[in-house]
């Protein structure tokens, strides 16, 4: 898990969450969010109730662009799979059309 680097000045509401407000922050379930904490996907540290794990939403914002990114490029080669090249270099059928 990732240490408290914020020092001793208490929890700022602002700008750390609990659990499940992260999970409503990103738009997914407690339970499948506790799974990406789980895997360390995204950190996490223990609050100073000692029991309760918190989230720096600078981590959740981290965590949301990678995810971002990551579906605009799989979006991309998507769409370069799907887009008919015909070009010199074509493997489509030889035909030419003549007007």
């Amino acid at each position: 898990m990732h240490e408290n680097t914020r020092g001793s000045s208490g929890t700022d509401s602002e700008l750390d969450l609990d659990l499940p407000a992260a999970a409503a922050h990103l738009g997914m379930s407690p339970t499948a969010f506790a799974q990406l904490l789980d895997r360390g996907v995204v950190p996490s540290y223990v609050g100073d109730d000692g029991r309760h794990r918190r989230i720096l939403l600078a981590d959740l914002e981290a965590h949301r662009a990678e995810r971002f990114a990551l579906r605009q490029q799989l979006s991309q080669q998507a769409r370069e799979r799907r887009r008919p090249t015909y070009g010199p270099e074509s493997t489509t059928a030889g035909v030419v059309i003549v007007a």
